[in-house]
């Protein structure tokens, strides 16, 4: 499974990392940090991030919705969101802030949120996950002649139909 790290999960194993982006903090359009250029990870004692519901590993809680800035300051909950959709409503309707992947302002841009990069955080990584009890055997190296793919053998019969049933043809 491809997913954000870190998922560390005694069952879970993560594989290296495929993807790197940089974080960015959705807020509010509305709030005054909306139109900095960038925030700073000492801004989110500024307003609460919302929270992962608690089925969520601690890991990955942990990485989005840290309980302190840098310098030690808390940083207040908000209400919790279930999925990426009710995250984004909560920010929208100004009940707080949530750190996240760059990506999402391409995939969920919506007028009333604003993304704005979070300087001197870590990156958001990706890659691939799986569990330890169904880990993947490694690939093994075919001695056997390569076969005729489907669409090499589709295209020959195409031809030899042409030949018999053909332009002019009645069949």
């Amino acid at each position: 499974m491809f997913a954000e790290y870190p998922l560390r999960e005694p069952d879970l194993a993560m594989g290296p990392v495929l993807v790197s982006e940089p974080r960015m903090l959705a807020l509010p359009a509305g709030h005054p940090l909306a139109q900095a250029e960038a925030v700073t990870a000492e801004h989110l004692a500024e307003l609460p991030l919302v929270q992962l519901p608690p089925a969520v590993p601690e890991s990955f809680r942990a990485d989005r919705t840290p309980t302190r800035t840098p310098a030690g300051l808390p940083i207040p909950p908000g209400p919790t969101g279930g999925t990426l959709n009710e995250i984004l409503t909560l920010v929208g309707a100004g009940r707080g802030a949530f750190p996240l992947g760059a990506q999402a302002r391409r995939y969920h841009p919506r007028p009333d949120v604003a993304y704005r990069p979070l300087t001197g955080a870590p990156p958001v990584q990706w890659g691939l996950l799986h569990h330890h009890a169904r880990r993947p055997p490694p690939p093994r190296r075919s001695t056997a002649p390569p076969r005729t793919s489907w669409v090499s053998r589709a295209s020959g019969l195409s031809r030899s139909l042409g030949r018999v049933v053909g332009p002019g043809s009645d069949g």
